[in-house]
C-alpha cells in the first residue's frame, strides 16, 4: 500500500509523517484511516495502530498523566486537555455507581466515516488502565456505536475485555473503585509543575496564538485547504475569534497567509524548486494563479525572479 499516495488523495501532505508534532485536521486523518483500512483489507487497522503507541505518543500531556495520583485524575486531565491536541475529540466521565464510563465522541459531520478513529481512541483509553497510570485491572467492557464483525475475537484480544457493538455510546467502562485507587507518585511537586506547563501550552498568550495560527496555515497550504474556518476548527474556536486574535496583533488572516506564502516562495524558488512544485506547495491549484500572485507581491513573475545568490531560476 502506497501510504503517501493515499494521504495525498485524502488531501494530506505526506511530509507530515516526518513531523510527529505537526497539526493535521482530525477529519482528514480519520478519512485517511478509513481509506487505509479499506485499501489494505484490514478492518481492525485502528486497533492495531494502538499496539504501536506509547504514552509519549500523546505528546506533552503525557508529562501530566504520569504524575496524576489516580487513574480518575488522569482521565479528568484528558477531558480537559485532549481537545487542545485533537479539535474534534471529546471525552467525559459518567459515574454509574459501581462503574464509571469514559465516553468518547468525535464532532464530525455524519458524512465522515471514522470507525477506525473511534476504535483507536477506545484502545488508547483502555491502555491507560495498565501501569504506570492504572493498577493493571482491565476495564469491565468497551462499547461501540457502530456495528461489529461476526467474530469479535481480535477486538477482545487487543482491548483486553469484552466488547459490545451497536451500543448507545462509544465508551470504556471502568470499575469505579479502581479509578480511585492511589498509586505511588515519586514527587508530588512535579505534578504541579507539569500541570502549569501543560496549561501554558493549552492557553497561549496573544503572540503564541499568532504563531499557532501561522503554524496551522503552514500545514494547510500544501493541501490547498487553508481558510480561517479550518484554522478556527483546529484551535477549537470560531472564525471571529481567530480574526480578533490577529487584529489585536495588528494583522489580518489574509496578510498572514500572504506572509507565509512569501517566505516559502522565496525559500522554495531560492533552493531551485520548480515553479510548478512551488505553486502546489503554496496551495495554488493553477500555476497561472501563483504567477499572478507572485507578480503582485514582487513586481515580477517568478520566471524572472532571482534568488539572493543571483542565480536565475527556471
Amino acid at each position: 500500500m502506497d501510504h503517501r499516495a493515499l494521504m495525498r488523495r485524502q488531501g494530506l501532505d505526506p511530509d507530515l509523517l516526518d513531523q510527529p508534532d505537526a497539526w493535521a485536521p482530525a477529519a482528514d486523518v480519520a478519512s485517511v484511516m478509513e481509506a487505509a483500512a479499506l485499501t489494505s483489507g484490514c478492518p481492525t487497522l485502528g486497533l492495531r495502530m494502538s499496539l504501536r503507541r506509547t504514552m509519549t505518543t500523546l505528546g506533552p500531556i503525557s508529562l501530566v498523566l504520569t504524575e496524576e495520583p489516580t487513574l480518575r485524575e488522569a482521565l479528568l486531565t484528558l477531558t480537559r486537555f485532549w481537545p487542545a491536541y485533537n479539535e474534534a475529540l471529546r471525552l467525559r466521565l459518567v459515574d454509574r455507581g459501581a462503574t464509571t464510563s469514559a465516553i468518547t465522541r468525535f464532532g464530525f459531520p455524519a458524512a465522515i466515516r471514522h470507525t477506525q478513529a473511534v476504535e483507536l481512541v477506545g484502545a488508547v483509553v483502555c491502555s491507560l488502565a495498565a501501569p504506570p497510570l492504572g493498577t493493571g485491572g482491565a476495564p469491565h467492557r468497551v462499547t461501540f456505536r457502530h456495528g461489529g464483525p461476526p467474530d469479535a475475537g481480535e477486538h477482545e484480544r487487543i482491548l483486553g475485555t469484552r466488547v459490545e457493538f451497536g451500543a448507545p455510546t462509544d465508551s470504556v467502562e471502568f470499575d469505579a473503585a479502581a479509578l480511585d485507587t492511589p498509586r505511588p507518585v515519586d514527587d508530588p511537586q512535579r505534578r504541579i509543575y507539569a500541570r502549569q506547563y501543560l496549561a501554558a501550552l493549552a492557553a497561549p498568550g496573544p503572540e503564541d496564538r499568532v504563531e499557532k495560527i501561522r503554524g496551522i496555515v503552514e500545514d494547510l497550504l500544501p493541501v490547498g485547504r487553508c481558510s480561517a474556518d479550518r484554522v478556527a476548527t483546529s484551535l477549537g474556536v470560531d472564525r471571529r475569534t481567530v480574526h480578533r486574535w490577529l487584529r489585536v496583533e495588528g494583522q489580518t488572516f489574509t496578510d498572514l497567509v500572504s506572509q507565509v506564502r512569501q517566505h516559502r516562495a522565496e525559500r522554495y524558488l531560492g533552493s531551485g524548486l520548480s515553479i510548478t512544485e512551488t505553486a502546489e506547495r503554496l496551495g495554488f491549484t493553477e500555476v497561472s494563479s501563483f504567477s499572478r500572485w507572485f507578480a503582485g507581491q514582487y513586481g515580477t513573475p517568478p520566471s524572472r525572479w532571482r534568488s539572493p545568490e543571483g542565480q536565475r531560476l527556471p
